[in-house]
């Protein structure tokens, strides 16, 4: 078995990798071009590298575990080397709204909204928006948040 090919199946036992990211480390490791080309080839043809299946799995690792808007995860999406056709596929039918809400509960408690020490929910507002704008949230997604959590206390 080819030294890069068996690198390569080393990085993937430890967890999925796009193909970009498999070549980037492959390249950084030193490996002749012609011997990375096949062995991703092969491994492609193996089934081992599927970008769009990954996109799928990186997809609900967003939405569920790191609580990202759209934007964030199609910026997680492109920090792991997925192809932009492949994250506009995956992200086709994204529901932010729930992950929103989720963040929001959680930063809600962390500013202790509606709580003793800061009864105003107004001065709470900003920190709310600005930490939903940087998971990537939409504007519209971010208002209705609010509005929702205004409603609820």
């Amino acid at each position: 078995m080819p030294d890069a090919l068996r690198y390569a199946l080393k990085l993937l036992s430890y967890r999925g990798r796009s193909e970009n990211e498999l070549s980037e480390r492959l390249a950084r490791k030193g490996f002749p071009q012609d011997e990375m080309d096949s062995a991703i080839g092969r491994l492609r043809a193996m089934g081992y590298i599927d970008d769009a299946a990954l996109a799928e799995t990186l997809k609900r690792t967003a939405l569920d575990i790191k609580l990202l808007g759209r934007e964030g995860a199609r910026r997680f999406l492109r920090q792991r080397g997925i192809r932009r056709e492949d994250i506009d596929k995956a992200l086709k039918g994204y529901d932010e709204f729930d992950s929103a809400l989720k963040l929001a509960s959680k930063k809600g408690r962390a500013l202790n909204i509606g709580g003793a020490r800061s009864p105003n929910i107004a001065g709470a507002r900003s920190p709310l928006a600005a930490a939903l704008q940087r998971r990537g949230f939409s504007a519209d997604t971010i208002r209705k948040v609010i509005k929702s959590d205004k409603e609820a206390l």
